[in-house]
């Protein structure tokens, strides 16, 4: 891997993805008179239900679909159940985690074991691999990533993360989710043999605001002050 590579890969991939954390932070700081975290919500409800479904049906409609894309989410799944059980093991079994809340254990757990599959992974692959590469991030966030966040993450939070808590039937809210039918969309228009790739394209013109906005989420979200705070 060539220096002129590594150099490509940070100003066109992770220059960009670090300065749209960076100006959530800036917001965070210099404009209070729009409270941050409604504006989070709101941004992600945002994607959710306008950018993101038509991103992932596009990646889905264009896949190749090949036996090696196919074991992304399962290869993506068992590393997330791997980490889960080790966490799991040090966080509530072993004496590393016996000073810790349940709540901080319950937090570290879910940090550790469930990734940014999507927003991190799609523009990276997409430079590295070009599309195909991105349609790996969405089928890893939708059929493994996503399912089991939804699933396993939300009993973790119920379930570990409060004393007696409980969680809820899931199903119903997974399949609520617009992204999840934009994906399943997409993947009966690529299975139909139809000639999509005019919609494909519109779709993934709409798609494009997906990755910025949620980065710029994640720099609202990140508690700035005490992070400014615990270094010194």
């Amino acid at each position: 891997m060539s220096s002129h590579f590594l150099v490509q890969l940070f100003l066109q991939v992770w220059l960009p993805i670090a300065l749209l954390v960076a100006a959530g932070g800036l917001w965070v700081r210099y404009r209070k008179q729009f409270p941050a975290d409604t504006l989070r919500v709101q941004l992600n409800r945002l994607v959710v239900d306008v950018f993101a479904p038509p991103l992932l049906f596009a990646l889905s409609a264009q896949a190749v679909i090949t036996p090696q894309l196919l074991t992304v989410p399962l290869i993506a799944a068992m590393g997330i159940a791997f980490s889960v059980a080790i966490l799991y093991w040090v966080l509530f079994k072993s004496a590393l985690g016996k000073d810790l809340s349940r709540e901080t254990r319950a937090a570290i757990l879910l940090a550790g074991s469930f990734g940014n599959v999507l927003f991190m992974g799609y523009p990276t692959l997409t430079f590295l691999y070009g599309d195909q590469g991105g349609t790996y991030a969405a089928f890893a966030d939708v059929l493994a990533s996503t399912p089991l966040v939804w699933t396993l993450g939300v009993w973790i939070a119920t379930r570990l993360g409060h004393e007696g808590g409980h969680g809820h039937s899931l199903l119903r809210t997974m399949l609520t989710l617009p992204p999840v039918w934009g994906f399943l969309l997409g993947f009966a228009v690529n299975f139909s043999g139809i000639d999509a790739t005019p919609l494909v394209k519109a779709a993934k013109f709409m798609g494009q605001a997906t990755i910025p906005i949620m980065l710029f989420a994640l720099g609202l979200s990140i508690p700035w002050a005490t992070c400014g705070q615990a270094r010194r």
